[in-house]
C-alpha cells in the first residue's frame, strides 16, 4: 500500500514550490486555482476508478458532469446527449463544469476533477462546428492548476455501459482531440502510465510533487 499524504497537508507542500501569485494579483474575471487538478483523456481510460480511490483517501474531488447530464436526460426523456442535441449537450456540460468550478472554490486542499472547462472546448470543435467565443471566454476565465494528467487508451480495460456507447476507436479519437485541445488552452499535459490504480495515483501525486 502507498503512503499518501493527507490532503491539507499535500497542497500546503505544493503551494510552497509552485508561484507567490495569490488570488488578490489576479483580475476578479479571472479565477485561477491551483489546487485544481484535472483528470482528463478518452472514455474508458480509468480516470474515473482513479478518482474513486482518491476520494476513499480523502482528497476532494468532482465527478464528470456528462455522465449525471446523460441520466437526467434519459430519466426525462431529453435530447441533449452527445447522441442526439450535441450542441445543447456542450451547453450543459459547460454550465455544469462552471457551476462545479465555483462551488469548489472556497477550498484550500488539492481537488481532482474528472474532466473540466478544457474538455468542451476540444468537445465543441469535433462536435458542434467549431470552438464558439463563448467556451473559449470561459476557459480562459477559470483556469485550473496548468498541470493535467491525461489517461491515454487502454483496450485492456476498456468496457460500454448505460453512459458510454462509444467504440475503442472513438475513445483513441477523443484521447487525440483532448490532448490538442488541452495544449491549445495552455495546459501541460503529463501523460498516465498503464498500471495498477495505486500505481497510477502515486504517480500523480509524485508529478505534483515535483512541480
Amino acid at each position: 500500500m502507498i503512503d499518501v499524504p493527507k490532503p491539507l497537508n499535500f497542497m500546503t507542500k505544493i503551494k510552497e514550490k509552485n508561484s507567490t501569485k495569490t488570488h488578490s494579483d489576479t483580475p476578479e474575471l479571472i479565477k485561477k486555482q491551483s489546487n485544481f487538478y484535472l483528470l482528463t483523456g478518452g472514455p474508458g481510460a480509468g480516470k474515473t476508478t482513479v478518482l474513486n480511490e482518491l476520494a476513499r483517501q480523502r482528497f476532494q474531488v468532482v465527478p464528470e458532469v456528462a455522465r449525471a447530464i446523460i441520466k437526467h436526460q434519459n430519466a426525462i426523456g431529453g435530447n441533449a446527449t452527445h447522441n442526439g442535441d450535441r450542441i445543447a449537450y456542450c451547453n450543459l456540460m459547460l454550465k455544469e463544469s462552471i457551476d462545479d468550478f465555483i462551488a469548489k472554490s472556497a477550498i484550500q486542499d488539492v481537488v481532482f476533477f474528472d474532466r473540466g472547462i478544457p474538455d468542451l472546448y476540444s468537445y465543441s470543435k469535433r462536435f458542434c462546428g467549431g470552438v464558439n467565443d463563448t467556451v473559449t471566454q470561459y476557459v480562459d476565465q477559470f483556469r485550473y492548476n496548468a498541470l493535467a494528467f491525461l489517461f491515454p487508451p487502454w483496450s485492456d480495460i476498456y468496457c460500454h455501459d448505460t453512459e458510454r456507447k462509444q467504440d475503442f476507436q472513438e475513445a483513441i479519437d477523443t484521447y487525440n482531440a483532448v490532448k490538442e485541445g488541452y495544449s491549445a488552452c495552455g495546459y501541460q499535459l503529463v501523460e498516465v502510465p498503464k498500471c495498477s490504480i495505486a500505481e497510477r495515483i502515486e504517480f500523480i501525486l509524485n508529478a505534483m510533487r515535483q512541480q
